[in-house]
């Protein structure tokens, strides 16, 4: 049939031979009997402006002038993707064995690169990064600057500084140093520790790109000397921090006192104010803590520096080797400056609970204590006023009770005066004669006659 197996218009972006096709008609010479100039069907030359079928020298000026094309390309199209690893390079390209077109993507433009493709599957940065490396040739590459922090031999990669997967056009640049978020992380440190001698060779005076040097007001990476008068003076950083930033709460429990309170929290729970370690924070003191005699317990209080402890007073409530944490009385979580102080004591409103009394039952029996009510935070009882006998009801009276009274009741003979007696230690009751009340007055009483009365 005539006007059969035509082709279609040439197109670079779909080839009229395939990878298929290119394998039949490799019987060729070689790939440049067709691609040296694209004479043919279904061909299309390169231009200035265009990248084509053929030796795109006028598009690229780097571009070889001669040799065959499979020295460089596959036969996979397009001639825009299709370079292979060995092709050839500039002696002072930068090392690596990737495809030409995963960095050069603009077509006949290999000065141009993408910074994304050049770093893609790379794991060392030190063979481009380095400072004895270069230079390469159409990339300014940026390696360690004079005061970079010490890494020997280390490479930036996973230092906690530098990824691989974290770059941008002009290289490895660092933000703003920030003593809140410092440019080295936990990993960080953790990689230049094999490197450096000692973390005062970075942390002395703080002379490295992101670090920040203390001053008179603010603390920074540097030894903080000028802010705080009692900080070490010399030694090595790790004697008291760990290497979790900031430096302002990875203290650890070993550069305090030898009279410190005993404590192995780090000492930015207690102490808040930056550059003074004479104040703390006395919720921070009890945070975490569970007992309270290791400090409070009168064999140890005042021992302590910088800090006056409330002990247990020697009219305290007997507690033996009780702890006071849940006594009933104290609790870590109700502190206040000053100590476990306890308010007015109150019969309605005592200071020992429930559960307080339960803790302290394991000391002693109940007189112990409430024999004579001698120890804090206890009332003792007094003397009762003087009672009248009123109709067979006792009301209050304020009288001493020595004092004479007169006592009636509906069925007493009249005629009679009953006068009380003082109250002696056992209260008895003797019921006389005329008194025939059901409820005995609660006083001895002897009656004496009266003079008679006359009946109305």
């Amino acid at each position: 049939m005539r006007a059969a197996f035509k082709l279609g218009t040439a197109n670079i972006s779909n080839p009229t031979l395939t990878i298929a096709g290119h394998t039949t008609v490799a019987t060729v010479a070689a790939c440049v009997t067709c691609h040296e100039s694209a004479p043919y069907i279904g061909m299309l030359a390169s231009t200035s402006t265009t990248a084509g079928d053929s030796r795109p020298t006028a598009l690229d000026s780097k571009h070889p002038t001669s040799g065959d094309c499979g020295t460089c390309h596959v036969t996979t199209p397009t001639f825009a993707t299709d370079l292979l690893p060995t092709a050839p390079k500039p002696s002072n390209h930068i090392p690596t064995t990737a495809v030409c077109a995963q960095c050069h993507t603009t077509a006949g433009n290999f000065a141009l690169y993408s910074v994304t493709g050049t770093h893609q599957g790379v794991s060392g940065c030190l063979t481009c990064h380095g400072p004895t490396v270069g230079p390469f040739v159409n990339v300014t590459l940026v390696t360690t600057p004079g005061n970079h922090m010490p890494i020997g031999t280390l490479d930036c990669n996973r230092s906690g500084c530098h990824t691989t997967t974290n770059v941008n056009a002009g290289g490895f640049k660092l933000g703003t140093a920030s003593i809140a978020s410092p440019t080295l992380s936990v990993a960080g440190h953790a990689t230049v520790a094999a490197a450096v001698a000692a973390c005062q060779t970075c942390h002395e005076t703080s002379p490295y790109v992101g670090m920040i040097a203390s001053s008179a007001s603010t603390a920074g990476d540097s030894r903080p000397t000028a802010l705080d008068k009692i900080h070490p003076t010399s030694g090595d950083c790790n004697s008291c921090h760990t290497t979790t930033p900031t430096f302002a709460s990875d203290v650890t429990g070993a550069g305090k006192p030898a009279n410190h309170i005993p404590t192995t929290a780090p000492c930015a729970q207690c102490h808040t104010t930056a550059g003074n370690y004479a104040a703390y924070s006395v919720t921070g003191t009890h945070q975490g803590m569970t007992g309270c005699l290791t400090c409070h317990g009168s064999t140890v209080a005042g021992t302590f520096a910088n800090i006056k402890i409330v002990s247990n007073p020697s009219n305290h409530i007997p507690i033996g080797n009780l702890d006071c944490n849940r006594s009933g009385c104290h609790t870590i979580t109700n502190v206040n400056a000053g100590g476990f102080k306890l308010g007015t004591a109150n019969i309605s409103s005592p200071t020992l609970t429930v559960a307080g009394h339960t803790t302290v039952a394991a000391v002693a029996a109940c007189a112990s204590c409430h024999e004579t009510a001698n120890f804090l935070g206890m009332t003792p009882s007094t003397a009762l006023p003087e009672e009248t006998l009123v109709r067979g009801r006792t009301t209050l009276s304020t009288r001493p009770l020595a004092t004479a009274a007169t006592v009636t009741s509906p069925r007493r003979p009249l005629g009679r005066t009953c006068s009380p007696q003082p109250r002696s230690p056992l209260i008895t009751f003797q019921l006389p004669p005329c008194a025939r009340s059901a409820t005995p007055p609660r006083a001895t009483m002897r009656c004496i006659p009266s003079p008679a009365r006359t009946r109305v």
